[in-house]
């Protein structure tokens, strides 16, 4: 990570929901990813490895968290969550923080070590 490098989503147009993550160095270069194509991928962390964590809808409409180095996804599911897990937050040693709801649709928060 250098300063300027950005992690994001991107979408089409405002009815689109199909939005892509990115990843946006501070060379200019700018890398958009979906996890599952032509489904929304959302970005919303960056650490110094450059491993951007969110979430992607899947076809089913169920959301999941993941963690993207270069080419590579992992999906994170929340051990009790019901279609529902979000990475909002990811710190230089891969240790990811998120949310998730369970069966009863309440609201929890976990914290992912690689």
């Amino acid at each position: 990570l250098k300063r300027g490098d950005i992690a994001g989503t991107s979408f089409k147009n405002y009815k689109s929901d199909s939005g892509h993550g990115f990843l946006r160095l501070s060379n200019g270069k700018t890398r958009t990813f979906q996890v599952v194509s032509g489904y929304e991928t959302d970005a919303y962390a960056l650490n110094d490895q450059n491993m951007v964590c969110g979430n992607y809808y899947d076809a089913g409409g169920d959301y999941h968290g993941y963690i993207r180095a270069g080419s590579t996804t992992t999906t994170i599911d929340a051990p009790n969550s019901v279609g529902a897990t979000g990475c909002t937050a990811i710190n230089d040693s891969g240790v990811a923080a998120g949310y998730y709801f369970d069966s009863n649709d309440v609201g929890n928060a976990y914290l992912r070590t690689p």
